[in-house]
């Protein structure tokens, strides 16, 4: 169509032809084309539908693996969110956009027409629609099942990802670390002023045996699965 309108009713003189009908039809003629007063065709397809689909596709390959699983991994809902952001960054800056080669150089061809209306919203959501039916869990964790006393049947999540997975209660060390951080202006002339630091280490180490304790009673075969990946109490390396 717009090489159709590139030969016979362009919509400015910003139009010419190469002499070779295929390399017009793929590349196009019209740098600007429009259809009437108003409707710019490579608006139309570059945004109004190119990068619209994108965000619209993004959303449906989400929802769609909700219907097929009862759920969303997070993983989709990172490559969601991010596709979100990106398009809202888009259209945010749209005005700039028309500075862009798209714009300001690429006519309105087979090229940029079928890119926008096909290739970005099939390619580019690629991922998403692969999550689709292959979730990924980025978070690694355990689902642990114990027994109350009452004989109820519950569920827990052990988490073996991000600081969780450097040891089993990494979260002393800071604890630690701050006591010691606000002694050591005292310098150490004497050992009064670290006595705090002494006993919270004393008191978190025997802290962590006993909830280790309680929890491999608790937990059983999951807390030494948890174990075997979670090596370290405290000090990764070390203890």
């Amino acid at each position: 169509m717009t090489t159709t309108l590139g030969h016979l009713a362009p919509s400015s003189t910003d139009s010419g032809s190469s002499g070779n009908i295929i390399i017009d039809f793929y590349w196009g003629m019209e740098l600007y084309p429009r259809i009437g007063k108003y409707f710019d065709i490579k608006v139309f397809t570059n945004c109004r539908f190119g990068m619209m689909s994108w965000a619209v596709l993004a959303l449906t390959y989400c929802i769609k693996q909700y219907e097929e699983n009862g759920k969303v991994a997070d993983s989709m809902l990172v490559n969601t969110t991010l596709m979100l952001v990106y398009v809202t960054k888009f259209f945010w800056w749209e005005a700039g956009y028309w500075n862009t080669m798209d714009i300001a150089h690429d006519r309105a061809g087979f090229y940029i027409c079928w890119g926008c209306l096909v290739w970005v919203p099939s390619v580019y959501t690629s991922p998403g629609m692969y999550l689709v039916n292959h979730p990924v869990n980025l978070g690694t964790q355990i689902e642990a099942s114990y027994t109350t006393s009452s004989g109820e049947t519950k569920r827990s999540l052990l988490l073996t990802s991000g600081w969780w997975r450097l040891a089993r209660h990494f979260h002393y060390v800071p604890e630690i670390l701050a006591a010691f951080f606000w002694t050591v202006p005292a310098l150490f002339n004497h050992f009064l002023p670290y006595l705090y630091v002494i006993f919270l280490i004393i008191l978190l180490f025997d802290r962590a045996k006993r909830d280790d304790d309680r929890c491999r009673s608790k937990y059983g075969k999951y807390w030494k699965l948890y174990c075997d990946r979670v090596a370290y109490r405290i000090i990764p390396g070390i203890y």
